[in-house]
């Protein structure tokens, strides 16, 4: 489990240590509507995360097009921006996923 697209809120800030965030809890998560109904995170976690390989992250970031990652002043061209992505989504499945333990602590306090 990496994120929806909402809260990839990393892409909005490429001028720091990005990858340093990619470790950072997302602390609202606990204000999330659908939390008291999130009771299998750890197992969904388990399952999403096997399937998210390098190549299926790859597969995916090539259909971005790339006029999308065009105008980031930090990247010299598309292909860097993209690698940053993945750089962020593969750092961020690394273990251990504190964002990930936070999401299930919270849900079982959301009870």
């Amino acid at each position: 489990m990496i994120d929806h697209g909402a809260t990839l809120i990393f892409h909005h800030n490429w001028s720091d240590d990005f990858l340093k965030r990619s470790r950072n809890v997302f602390t609202p998560i606990k204000l999330h509507v659908l939390m008291p109904w999130a009771t299998e995170i750890r197992n969904a976690d388990s399952e999403l995360a096997a399937m998210l390989t390098p190549e299926a992250i790859d597969a995916v970031l090539e259909m971005v097009p790339d006029h999308w990652l065009g105008d980031e002043p930090r990247f010299k061209n598309a292909a860097e921006h993209r690698g940053a992505y993945r750089d962020y989504l593969l750092h961020r499945l690394e273990s251990p996923r504190r964002w990930m333990e936070d999401a299930a602590d919270a849900q079982a306090l959301s009870v």
